[in-house]
């Protein structure tokens, strides 16, 4: 789990459950977050002013800012989801206190507990409720400054908004809807899951596309050629929208490898055509309002820097050409011709 605010500064943290070392990239350093904080603690959101917000073994949320950790009263889910922005408004997930009867197998009946999303703003914790009821799980996933949630519930998400709840609705043909990130401008980028038939077997949960919601309509992004799995990952307050291909067909040239997108004004663009030299992006993870994104890279050269993540490329930050003043990187950075070039 890659996150990026516009300062160029990155979070570099394991996605899901497990529990490995985070690291902060910031000012030209790495930072081991994980050494200050403790090692069973991970990494799971960045905001503009380089807070990082973080999640104990326990779930608990914690806010990392200038050195200093400080208590939320609020924990993430199972898989460590949970956001914040830069007015320091938290969103989580909370147990309702309530518990519902699941039918458990051999077991037989048992009850649960019921968790909902859950903001927390200046003390307040406010239960955004879940899909399609209230005896039903819900998560937070990600907020932006004007207070709009982007959640998942079973297999639907939805959009929070001054208690409003809206359902993001899904494509016919899919089954599932996961939402990655939200904009300023409540435009919401994720990833649709459904089947697909493989060599005459339908696989339940083998086709992925990725999606963009705005304004109550949702929308395919679109993808390459037989492409498997395509996820959208990060969107930035300008719209562009970054995210990968996987291609599992055995017989494409690709199988097994990830192909990194960027979608702009309508466009979709492979990242390794827009990158020079003999840098090859292998994945990307995210992108902020400078345009910039982190990816995972691969060179075979002396100076190429190992992820400390422990994966075997390395972390790069692309930059476009021209555009700012130069930007830091965890190894040495490729160089990304102006996007008008594409267009003539």
């Amino acid at each position: 789990m890659y996150r990026l605010n516009s300062n160029g500064d990155m979070l570099l943290a394991p996605s899901g459950p497990q529990r490995a070392a985070s690291h902060l990239w910031a000012n030209g350093k790495l930072f081991s977050l994980s050494a200050a904080v403790g090692p069973r603690t991970t990494a799971v959101d960045l905001n503009e002013k380089g807070d990082v917000l973080l999640a104990a073994s326990a779930h608990d949320l914690a806010l990392w800012s200038n050195g200093k950790t400080l208590p939320v009263n609020l924990h993430a889910d199972w898989l460590n989801s949970a956001g914040f922005n830069d007015l320091g408004v938290v969103i989580g997930t909370e147990d309702t206190g309530r518990t519902r009867v699941e039918n458990s197998g051999d077991v037989g009946p048992m009850r649960r507990p019921i968790h909902h999303a859950t903001l927390l703003s200046q003390a307040t914790k406010t239960d955004l409720n879940a899909l399609p009821d209230e005896n039903a799980d819900s998560a937070g996933i990600d907020l932006n400054d004007a207070g709009q949630v982007v959640a998942i519930s079973g297999n639907r998400a939805f959009l929070w908004e001054h208690g409003n709840i809206q359902d993001l609705g899904v494509l016919p043909g899919y089954h599932q809807v996961r939402p990655a990130a939200i904009n300023k401008g409540g435009v919401i980028v994720g990833t649709l899951t459904g089947e697909q038939d493989v060599g005459g077997a339908i696989w339940g949960d083998a086709f992925q596309q990725p999606f963009l919601w705005n304004k109550g309509h949702i929308y395919a992004l679109g993808t390459l050629p037989d492409a498997t799995k395509t996820y959208a990952l990060g969107i930035n307050d300008s719209g562009q929208v970054v995210g990968n291909v996987f291609y599992m067909h055995a017989a494409h040239s690709y199988q097994g490898k990830y192909v990194p997108l960027l979608w702009e004004n309508g466009r979709m663009y492979k990242l390794n055509e827009l990158v020079k030299g003999d840098w090859t992006i292998v994945r990307a993870f995210a992108i902020n309002n400078r345009g910039q994104i982190a990816v995972e890279a691969s060179r075979i050269g002396p100076d190429s820097v190992p992820d400390p993540i422990g994966m075997h490329h390395v972390v790069a930050l692309l930059s476009p050409v021209g555009r700012g003043k130069s930007s830091k990187a965890v190894a040495p950075k490729p160089n990304w011709p102006e996007r008008q070039r594409l267009r003539e």
